[in-house]
């Protein structure tokens, strides 16, 4: 089942990331690549996308697979918005959001991210 969907809010569409409770770097490595395959089809600079990382296990190894996964995305990507950050994620996502230089922000819910994200197309 692929952890990738496209959902709707408010008449825009949003590539909805599912990465809650990935655990092994396996695993993550197997989504990330996921997503590449389907980022890589949108026009640049077009895509809004929303990651859920509610108890994604949070690792030296995680940060660079994701700053990995970024790195591609990049050149696809108008806006991410990020929920489920907690405690060390929440450093990890501001030192990785510095580099980046993305369009990117953390929220508290899916509703908050999902109207943010729209002011964004």
């Amino acid at each position: 089942m692929s952890r990738f969907t496209w959902i709707e809010h408010k008449g825009t569409r949003i590539l909805f990331g599912d990465f809650r409770e990935v655990t092994r770097s396996d695993d993550l490595t197997a989504m990330i690549e996921e997503g590449k395959r389907v980022v890589k089809n949108q026009p640049p600079n077009s895509l809004l996308s929303l990651l859920d990382v509610t108890g994604l296990r949070f690792t030296v190894e995680t940060a660079r697979l994701l700053k990995e996964g970024m790195a591609h995305n990049t050149p696809f990507v108008k806006a991410t918005g990020i929920i489920g950050l907690s405690g060390l994620q929440k450093v990890l996502f501001q030192a990785i959001r510095r580099i980046r230089g993305v369009t990117i922000e953390s929220f508290a819910t899916r509703e908050e991210a999902m109207d943010w994200l729209i002011t964004k197309r």
